[in-house]
């Protein structure tokens, strides 16, 4: 038990932040709210599994991997109507991730303060938690294509065999969450670890034809018998799901082209620290010292694929399927802080500005969308408060940081982690409030209700 506490006192900013993560995001543990209506889609699955045992055989939603509705119906055997324990896999997902970015940097780099940064503020981003409370597919292939991409590192440079079979492991749990993403994500991968590391082509092919055939190989119990129970109608969802659909939505759904799209949702997802990864990207240096730290090329190649792939596709531009950008953009953004930009006056003076700027322009903007949309701040008064809380407060808890107290974000930056609960705990204890008589939220309430609700016959 000694040894234990010794070790959790030593990494004193991971402990703090997977508390933080799985108290936060699982408040209020009571009437915790749903609050995104295409989980409809697949709690009734979960269900189904839940009562039938039919993890192969069961319905599938857009022929979608079986993660998210296999682990739900397990979990959901404790409290079957219980909202949060249908969200649980999905949260436990965004504290593993916290787990991994700090192994990350600390294994890698041998360097504890890079690693308590990353895990600080990746917890306290607007993103995280907001992914780790709405269960979709793409959070948990996001968090276990970065533990492929943690353990494959290790593997490149250590030669370990345990690390080439965690990351194995990790793409074909991965694969069951969104399989042709994780592969071609997964590949862009091996190919930017092995030109930063100067590996051999052949042990490039070699571990590609691995992680594919591992991927597969996982699947391919669920893909033959939903074939078997669904027939040929199973398989052209398939392909269409995991190929055309990024290309553009179904049916005479227009193609959208706004390329810059999912360039904003990073930008917005990683509030409230957003401005630093933009006042350290609008340097003179950046891109010549990324340029000559092939540690930063393997960073890169693991978060900038993907952005730049959806940022070209015609699909719908929904912030989470990006999910995959941000675990490591937030080690990236750690990095760099750590090895170039804390120490630096200038960058400290353009990133408080920048965040100060914002909070102003965000308080001005809210103010108008309020005074714009009486009706809605008559509906839900208290979301609308407890948004504009949420937005400055972590806005102006960051600039208060990076403008007064620089030294926390690398001598501890824990330290900021109870301001952050308090501000996020009284949002969500306002939208759990507001879920039963919100007007934009019972379309959401009752489409859960009443997939939940169906009775599910074995097939």
């Amino acid at each position: 038990m000694g040894a234990l506490l010794g070790k959790l006192k030593a990494h004193s900013a991971l402990t703090w932040s997977i508390l933080f993560v799985f108290v936060v995001a699982s408040w209020p543990f009571v009437g915790f709210p749903l609050t995104d209506g295409d989980i409809a889609h697949w709690v009734g699955i979960a269900k189904e599994i839940r009562i039938h045992s039919n993890f192969l055989t069961s319905s599938q939603d857009q022929a979608h991997g079986p993660f998210l509705y296999w682990t739900s119906g397990i979990l959901t055997h404790f409290r079957p109507q219980s909202l949060y324990f249908y969200n649980l896999s999905n949260l436990l997902c965004g504290v593993l991730g916290i787990i991994w970015i700090y192994y990350y940097a600390f294994r890698n780099w041998q360097d504890k303060t890079i690693a308590s940064l990353a895990a600080v503020l990746a917890s306290t981003s607007v993103v995280w938690l907001y992914l780790s409370r709405t269960p979709m597919y793409d959070w948990p292939a996001a968090i276990f294509f970065l533990g492929f991409c943690v353990h494959y590192v290790r593997y490149a440079k250590t030669e370990r065999l345990v690390h080439l079979l965690i990351a194995l492991g990790c793409v074909g749990i991965a694969g069951l969450s969104r399989f042709s993403i994780s592969i071609g994500l997964s590949g862009l991968f091996i190919l930017g670890t092995t030109i930063s590391l100067r590996r051999s082509p052949f042990k490039m092919v070699r571990d590609g034809l691995l992680m594919v055939g591992t991927t597969i190989a996982v699947s391919a119990p669920w893909l033959v018998m939903q074939t078997k129970v669904h027939g040929p109608a199973f398989w052209d969802t398939f392909v269409y799901d995991n190929l055309g659909r990024y290309i553009k939505e179904p049916g005479n759904a227009p193609v959208y082209h706004d390329y810059y799209g999912f360039a904003l949702y990073v930008i917005v997802g990683m509030i409230p620290h957003s401005f630093l990864l933009l006042a350290s990207v609008f340097q003179k240096s950046f891109w010549r010292r990324i340029w000559s730290d092939r540690e930063q090329w393997i960073l890169v190649a693991a978060w900038l694929p993907c952005l730049a792939i959806f940022s070209f596709s015609g699909h719908v531009k929904l912030g989470r399927y990006i999910a995959y950008v941000f675990p490591m953009i937030f080690l990236f953004l750690s990095y760099n802080l750590v090895k170039f930009d804390l120490e630096n006056p200038s960058f400290l003076r353009r990133a408080s500005r920048m965040t100060a700027v914002v909070a102003g322009i965000m308080a001005i903007l809210l103010a108008i969308v309020a005074n714009n949309n009486p009706d809605a701040v008559q509906q839900s008064p208290l979301f609308v408060v407890s948004t504009i809380g949420l937005v400055m407060g972590t806005l102006i808890t960051s600039w208060i940081t990076i403008a007064k107290k620089p030294q926390i974000l690398t001598q501890n930056p824990a330290v900021v982690l109870p301001i952050y609960a308090m501000i996020y705990g009284l949002f969500f204890s306002a939208l759990a409030i507001e879920y039963p008589r919100a007007e934009f939220l019972k379309p959401v309430r009752r489409d859960l209700h009443n997939a939940l609700q169906q009775t599910n016959h074995r097939p």
